[in-house]
């Protein structure tokens, strides 16, 4: 049987004669047309606006930042005025009820004692014979509170301590404007309006401080400690200040 003689199939990849032209393939260079444009100049943009949005624009940044919520804040300075307040009118009636007619009660012998004190004035009794002195002080009480009741409502909340201040200064200004509402005592064959105190403690021997309550103290400790706030951070308050007017002016 004969050999049955087939041509061999070309291979792909036999050579080519010079003349034959060959399907010319994408250079590494150049882009296929089926193949996406490149994204290097579109993520270039992108990178230049992300760039310029994180760029400062001069404004400041949030002065109070940082800190708990207000409301927080808030009722902390309440909790700690009601407190203090509950304790300065409950001393108070304790003394009104115990040493009024001349009882002293002996904390520490020569230095510290409980005496009751009826104070028509103010700290340190100025202004105690003055008519006109109980309404001039519920006044300045007054508008003590109002400026407390501001601080609460602007502070930045970061600051603890101021809070704490405002609801010590709170606490004692109420203390004090409760009994010059409903205290009142035969004085001089005069019945007047005054504030309970009995506290009374000797800075040396024999020279005794001018008889005080809980809301005395509450006040003299809460301002000093306002007043430590702002040396501290008084610029801060400054800067929220002109802040505020600056964008009230560009409103």
């Amino acid at each position: 049987m004969a050999d049955d003689h087939r041509p061999e199939e070309i291979e792909d990849d036999a050579p080519r004669s010079p003349d034959e032209p060959a399907d010319a393939e994408p250079a590494d260079d150049e882009p296929a047309d089926d193949e996406p444009a490149d994204d290097d100049a579109s993520d270039d943009a992108d990178a230049s606006d992300d760039a310029t949005a994180d760029e400062p624009t001069g404004d400041p940044a949030p002065l109070a930042a940082g800190g708990p919520p207000r409301a927080r804040r808030v009722w902390m300075a309440v909790g700690i005025a009601v407190t203090l307040l509950v304790l300065d009118l409950v001393t108070k009636q304790w003394a009104w009820d115990n040493l009024r007619e001349g009882a002293v009660t002996t904390v520490i012998d020569g230095w510290f004692y409980l005496e009751f004190g009826f104070n028509t004035g103010s700290a340190f009794s100025l202004l105690r014979d003055a008519s006109w002195s109980r309404l001039l002080f519920i006044g300045i009480t007054v508008l003590a509170l109002l400026y407390m009741a501001h601080l609460a409502r602007t502070l930045p909340t970061r600051f603890g301590s101021a809070f704490v201040a405002v609801g010590m200064v709170a606490s004692g200004a109420l203390g004090n404007l409760h009994d010059r509402f409903v205290r009142t005592m035969v004085v001089d064959g005069v019945e007047r309006y005054g504030v309970v105190d009995f506290i009374k403690v000797y800075y040396w021997k024999g020279k005794p401080w001018p008889t005080f309550n809980i809301a005395d103290v509450a006040l003299v400790a809460g301002v000093a400690l306002l007043l430590w706030f702002l040396l501290r951070h008084g610029d801060v308050l400054d800067a929220q200040a002109a802040a505020a007017k600056k964008a009230k002016h560009k409103g």
